[in-house]
């Protein structure tokens, strides 16, 4: 068969193109560009013969196929067919190999077929690439980000680079044939920018050539070098070279051993270490590709986050960096996949951020460098450089905790570090520990009870079921030091900025790291009746508890934290939920009504509100356990190696029981279902309910029993502004009550010559109508005063004012609450809460009461400061009289009035004070010789002979001579309490000497009360029977007796206001001794943080209630709060400041709470995290912007001042991090 040949061309055209020099393609080319006419004279050729040049061409490259010897020939062959030519090509191919078949020449049709195929692969491989490299192109239009652009440039073949390249010059040429600019500059710049990656390619592999040559040098550079010359060595060489720099390093090893035996040896063991260090990354590597397998593959988010709880610490950045690579890898794929990584990394990012901000806190890092100090010389010089930091109370407490926390090989290091902390801060010694609270015992006539002997340990609480409720009484509100959360992780923190789920998190992560295993309740025939339940104490010794133990448990880990637990009981089985709106601080909100007393049993209500209202959480998802049925709740999702549950595997199973395996009472279970028996909200029943947490106590003859505990903590914060606009109620006078006087003896006499003194200056009103009475501690001046008060109460009708001062009344501003005080008579006490008065003002609202109503008295107990009273002095009328005490002869003479000097008792008061406390039996003695040894034996000073008389009250009648003339041989002795540190202006040596001689005969939980009563604010400053419970960690009834103790034993003094519970006030005498005495047992620091937290927590309750005027006569033990928290513990001081706020704006403190802000920024400066200095910086705006309404006070100043601290915290507080403070804090601005 004869091939087609080419048509010829004819003769002019032939002509032409010689006489252009035509000889080859290049010269065709060269004479079509140069020659257009030409050009279309040939390309009018080509297109009339097109048929005849195909079938030429294809019979041309026919003949030439068998014969082609390689690929890359072939491929060339298959680039000279026209693509429309593809298929006639292979279908003629396929004709000749049946034509040589048919013929005989098998060879021939063998080659033929052979080459075929090849054809068709490369052809496949071709459309491919295509579509390979138009797919890069789109993406490559698309492209926004020099990341999308090395993505794309990634997933292009290496062989079809240069391809790619002219494909995407090509594009941008016809893009601006085709007018669209814009497109086309992006792709031409893409271009130049793929070009330079190439560019940067082609560099790296030249560099990688030159490092291979390097890898000899540097192999004879590991044999001598030092550890960090071997670590520069081996981070110079490329992970691909590492297994041949090795093997390189082994050949020069074996060859030095022939003539250099110790560099070979040294050269084996930098290898070795390489090698190890090398398989220990290609572990690490594994772990983090099995990791991402698994995260890829997880089907929930529980089952995603277990992958970040597995992985070690360690790798979690590599991990991280791995994630992030991955979803590059994926998003243009896999959307559904990228956005699932997206949402992985944002919450273990998050985590490992939260937690690098915890371990990053100042007090944290300086306690780290104190226990990393090689010796105790390194930990004092430490303790120096950080003293600001771990002098507070609060470094104290992280450390003694951690001493709790710490495992046992290590627990006695740390707390011989912990004491050395304690005695370079010069706090307590070590505290003792508290005796066990007991009623106070009856004492017999002869002689004084000895201290309760120690209660054994009690390893369970019993339960009675006729009383669901009581359940409550099981759960306490504080928890031992190991379920706390570490020092490091804020609460406040947590709950403001992340929420109740966040905080629920790190205490079940807690609860899951103390090794607790769930325990099967043992066979008990009484088990309908009652069941016993697992002190915290037991399970934690115990490492075991059942599902009601571990609910307990849970619950009052909640509690501890401020958060409000219900507990909800199955038939067989108990969980809890937590509410996600409700703390102990605002205990109230909605679903609330919906528990009957505590309690709801309607299974309907209670799914209604689970998820809305409440989070609920599988207890014994903490413990570990392969035992439970797997097919309820609690048995599934124990995959973790611990066969423990991960938080949120713990909640999925809460609701699990809830949506489908808990029936209603009245119903029958389903199989893997229980009957939902009761759900108990344990704050409503512990608050209002009265099933108050249990303790346990010593009763006589060694029985048990279960007293009610109370537990505060401070925390939170809260910002009220009010704007009240009230018109001044009607003028109504309400005549001011004399105190009320119990207990005393009348002194008559003084009582008569200080009245006279009074009334004798009737002529002289205007210039010194006063009387001063002046006196040493404790002789009586307080309550001659009151005496007075009210035996002239008929006398003054206008009424009597009787304000008590003290120490602490230093300046001006504290006496406007007593100006409001005078005011607020006038109106019948309805006066609104926000207004203020001048003296003037007050002077002429009392000038009106004593023109209608008659004389006034105004009495001033214990004046220390004279300036304090210039406002009151000034707003004192014509016709009012002034009764002061004071301690001081100077104050009485600054005042300019006549003092009625106070003396010892006389014979008269003497016999009266015996008669008084002794009663009826002691007057049947007539005055036995006894009774004057014994008073002059305390030099008749009231207090001192009044607390000892108390004493010799607690014996019978019959042994008072005898018990007195001991008292008298001891008082003889005059041993008081040597060695105590107390300011001498506070030293009574005869009250003191008294004073030990009762404090001798109370019993160790007395003693311990007393001394506590010492963290209270000086002098005299007023508390309540809740306030001494939190102190003392004892319920309010045992309070009230051990109060009452103090009281008849002449310690302390109750105040009596009609229609209010009773409160509390020690003299600032008994007070000082008292704080002396508990700064030398080492019990100081830990009570003053009791008085503080409680006062932190009452102002917070009161003041999210908007009823913080109610703490009002509390403000010196706020103050005292604060003056201790601001040095001991910022964040508590930091809470104070923000709920106090309001109170202090409303009752003129207002300079109060701008002197606060001030420290706490200087504090938070000097050792908060930025979160507190941020939280100082808005208290301080929030002050500065009050103080600019205050007299006296540069207005545009001050607001200038408050904006800047706000934007100062703005810098700090972002939208992204914290949400709620960063809208509170521009709200403020």
């Amino acid at each position: 068969m004869t091939s087609p040949a080419f048509p010829e061309l004819p003769a002019d055209l032939q002509a032409r193109l010689d006489a252009a020099g035509v000889t080859d393609a290049a010269t065709l080319a060269a004479a079509l560009d140069a020659d257009p006419e030409l050009r279309r004279e040939y390309q009018a050729f080509l297109e009339a013969n097109h048929d005849a040049i195909v079938a030429a061409n294809r019979a041309i490259l026919l003949d030439a196929l068998p014969a082609i010897p390689d690929v890359q020939q072939l491929r060339a062959l298959w680039q000279m067919i026209p693509s429309e030519d593809e298929d006639a090509f292979l279908a003629a191919a396929e004709a000749r190999a049946a034509a040589a078949e048919t013929s005989g020449d098998t060879g021939l049709a063998a080659a033929l077929r052979e080459r075929i195929d090849a054809l068709r692969a490369y052809r496949e491989e071709i459309a491919h690439d295509g579509a390979l490299l138009r797919q890069a192109l789109e993406r490559l239009e698309a492209a926004t980000t020099d990341g999308d652009l090395a993505a794309v440039w990634r997933d292009v073949p290496l062989e079809l680079e240069e391809t790619f390249l002219n494909l995407v010059a090509m594009q941008a040429e016809e893009l601006e044939q085709y007018g669209d600019a814009e497109l086309a500059a992006h792709v031409r710049a893409c271009h130049e920018r793929l070009s330079a990656i190439q560019q940067q390619q082609r560099t790296g592999a030249e560099t990688m050539r030159r490092l291979l040559e390097q890898l000899a040098a540097d192999v004879e550079a590991l044999a001598a070098a030092d550890n960090q010359g071997v670590a520069d060595v081996w981070n110079r060489i490329p992970l691909e070279l590492e297994e041949p720099f090795l093997r390189l390093a082994e050949q020069r090893a074996r060859e030095l051993e022939q003539t250099d035996a110790a560099t070979a040896a040294r050269l084996r063991e930098r290898i070795a270490a390489l090698s190890q260090a090398r398989e220990a990354r290609e572990t690490a590597r594994d772990v983090v590709r099995q990791a991402l397998e698994r995260l890829e593959a997880a089907p929930t988010d529980d089952d995603a986050w277990q992958v970040w709880l597995d992985l070690p610490g360690d790798l979690e950045e590599w991990f991280l960096r791995a994630i992030t690579e991955r979803i590059e890898e994926v998003e243009r794929d896999d959307t559904d996949l990228a956005e699932r990584l997206r949402a992985a990394h944002a919450r273990m990012q998050a985590e490992r951020n939260r937690r690098q901000e915890r371990a990053n806190r100042p007090v944290v890092q300086a306690l780290r460098a104190f226990l990393d100090a090689p010796g105790d010389a390194d930990a004092t010089r430490v303790f120096n450089d950080y003293k600001e930091i771990l002098q507070p109370f609060e470094a104290q407490r992280a450390l003694d905790d951690l001493v709790q926390q710490a495992p046992d090989e290590q627990r006695a290091a740390i707390a011989a570090r912990a004491a050395l902390l304690r005695q370079l801060r010069g706090g307590d010694p070590a505290p003792r520990p508290m005796p066990v609270v007991s009623p106070t015992p009856q004492r017999d006539s002869a002689s004084r009870t000895s201290a309760s002997p120690p209660v054994p340990a009690v390893r369970y609480h019993e339960f009675l079921k006729a009383e669901p409720r009581s359940l409550a009484r099981f759960i306490p509100r504080a928890v031992p030091p190991a379920l706390r959360l570490p020092p490091e992780i804020n609460r406040l923190d947590l709950l403001h900025q992340e929420g109740v789920e966040a905080l629920l998190r790190e205490l079940y992560t807690l609860l899951r790291d103390q090794g607790i295993n769930y325990d099967v309740e043992p066979p008990d025939p009484a088990i309908a009746i009652r069941q016993q339940i697992r002190t915290i104490e037991t399970i934690l010794a115990e490492k075991r508890g059942t599902c009601l133990d571990l609910s307990l448990l849970f619950c009052a880990v909640c509690l501890a934290h401020d958060l409000v637990p219900l507990l909800i009981v199955l038939e067989g089985h108990v969980f809890a939920a937590v509410s996600t709106e409700r703390t102990l601080q605002q205990p109230g909100g909605e679903g609330v009504l919906a528990f009957h007393q505590g309690m709801l049993t309607d299974l309907e209500q209670l799914k209604d509100q689970m998820g809305r209202l409440y989070l609920p959480v599988e207890c014994t998802g903490f413990a570990a356990s392969a035992s439970l049925d797997r097919d309820r709740p609690e048995g599934r999702g124990r995959e973790r190696r611990d066969g423990r549950m991960s938080f949120d595997r713990a909640v999925r199973a809460a609701e699990e029981y809830l949506d489908a395996h808990i029936v209603a009472a009245d119903a029958i279970p389903g199989a893997a279902q229980r009957a939902f028996l009761y759900a108990l909200d344990i704050v409503a029943l512990q608050d209002q309910w009265g099933f108050t947490p249990a303790v346990i106590v010593n009763l006589p003859g060694d029985a048990r029993s279960y007293l009610l505990s109370a537990h505060a903590e401070g925390g939170g914060d809260a910002i009220v502004v009010n704007h009240i606009y009230e018109a001044p109620p009607d003028r109504e006078w309400l005549p001011p009550s004399p105190p009320d006087v119990r207990g005393v003896i009348p002194r008559a006499d003084r009582v008569r010559e200080v009245a006279d003194g009074l009334e004798t200056r009737e002529g002289m009103v205007i210039t010194a109508g006063a009387l001063a009475v002046q006196g040493m501690a404790g002789i009586g001046k307080t309550v001659l005063a009151r005496l007075v008060a009210r035996e002239c109460s008929a006398t003054y009708t206008a009424g009597i004012f009787f304000h008590p001062l003290g120490e602490t009344f230093r300046s001006a501003d504290q006496a406007q609450e007593i100006l409001r005080t005078w005011a607020s008579h006038c109106y019948n006490g309805k006066l609104p809460r926000n207004v203020g008065f001048t003296p003037a003002g007050v002077r002429a609202l009392l000038a009106e009461a004593i023109r209608l109503h008659g004389p006034l008295l105004i009495v001033l107990d214990d004046l220390w400061h004279m300036e304090a009273i210039e406002p009151l002095l000034e707003a004192r009328p014509e016709g009012a009289r002034l009764l002061v005490t004071t301690r001081s002869r100077w104050m009485a003479d600054r005042l300019d009035i006549p003092f009625y000097e106070l003396d010892v008792l006389n014979d008269a008061e003497v016999r009266d004070l015996f008669s008084l406390r002794l009663g009826t039996r002691f007057a049947a003695l007539g005055a036995p010789p006894w009774m004057a040894t014994l008073a002059e034996k305390v030099g008749r000073h009231a207090l001192a002979l009044d607390i000892v008389l108390r004493l010799l009250a607690r014996v019978g009648a019959d042994i008072w001579e005898e018990q007195a003339l001991r008292l008298t041989s001891e008082l003889d002795q005059g041993r008081g309490f040597e060695g105590l540190i107390i300011g001498e202006p506070d030293r009574e040596r005869r009250v003191e000497i008294s004073l030990r001689l009762s404090y001798d005969a109370l019993n160790d939980i007395e003693r311990r009360c007393f001394r506590e009563l010492g963290v209270m604010a000086p002098p005299d400053a007023e508390f309540s029977t809740e306030a001494a419970a939190a102190i003392w960690r004892i319920d309010t009834t045992q309070t009230r007796q051990l109060l009452e103790t103090l009281t008849g034993a002449a310690l302390l003094d109750r105040i009596e206001q009609p229609g209010q519970p009773s409160r509390w006030r020690q003299h600032r005498l008994l007070r000082g001794y008292a704080l002396a005495l508990l700064r030398r047992e080492g019990e100081h620091e830990a009570a003053a943080a009791r008085h503080a937290a409680f006062y932190a927590a009452a102002m917070r309750t009161a003041d999210d209630a908007q009823r913080f005027y109610e703490v009002l006569g509390d403000y010196a033990q706020l103050r005292h709060a604060f003056a201790w928290a601001i040095e001991n513990d910022l964040e508590l001081a930091l809470d104070l400041i923000a709920n106090t706020a309001n109170l202090q704006r409303a009752r003129d403190y207002g300079r109060d709470n701008l002197a606060w802000a001030e420290q706490a920024l200087a504090a938070a400066q000097q050792r908060g995290t930025p979160a507190q200095i941020a939280h100082a910086r808005v208290s301080l705006g929030n002050a500065l912007q009050h103080a600019a309404s205050l007299p006296g006070e540069d207005r545009g100043a001050r607001l200038r001042e408050a904006l800047a601290a706000y934007d100062a915290a703005l810098r700090i507080y972002t939208a992204e991090t914290v949400p709620l403070d960063y809208a509170m804090t521009q709200n403020n601005r």
